[in-house]
């Protein structure tokens, strides 16, 4: 048996229905533009760090400094609007064992 085919054997059956795959068609519109801003923008195409837990910890740091970026800039356009400032929506937390990466915004 190979590594986490358990879970790949459950996705595979989840992604059979039309639902799902429109779901995941989402991945495309909050995952990818985090993950190139974090490469493209940050800098970050390689860990400098060595082993999985120096890995991760960078990647912590790099998922922190793209949420107070993100927050600032919200902010700051808040701010310059005029109006009340209202945090509402998710933030990008990574978690133990994978980086969940959701799309941050203020209304």
């Amino acid at each position: 048996m190979y590594p986490y085919e358990i879970e790949r054997n459950i996705m595979v059956v989840k992604m059979i229905t039309p639902q799902a795959q429109e779901i995941y068609k989402l991945r495309h519109q909050i995952v990818e533009p985090a993950k190139g801003d974090i490469r493209e923008n940050q800098g970050l195409r390689a860990f400098l760090a060595r082993g999985l837990q120096g890995a991760k910890t960078e990647l912590n740091l790099a998922c922190a400094a793209r949420n107070l970026r993100k927050i600032w800039i919200c902010l700051k356009k808040k701010e310059n609007e005029g109006d009340k400032v209202k945090i509402h929506d998710q933030i990008h937390f990574p978690s133990s064992s994978s980086v969940i990466i959701y799309q941050f915004c203020l209304k």
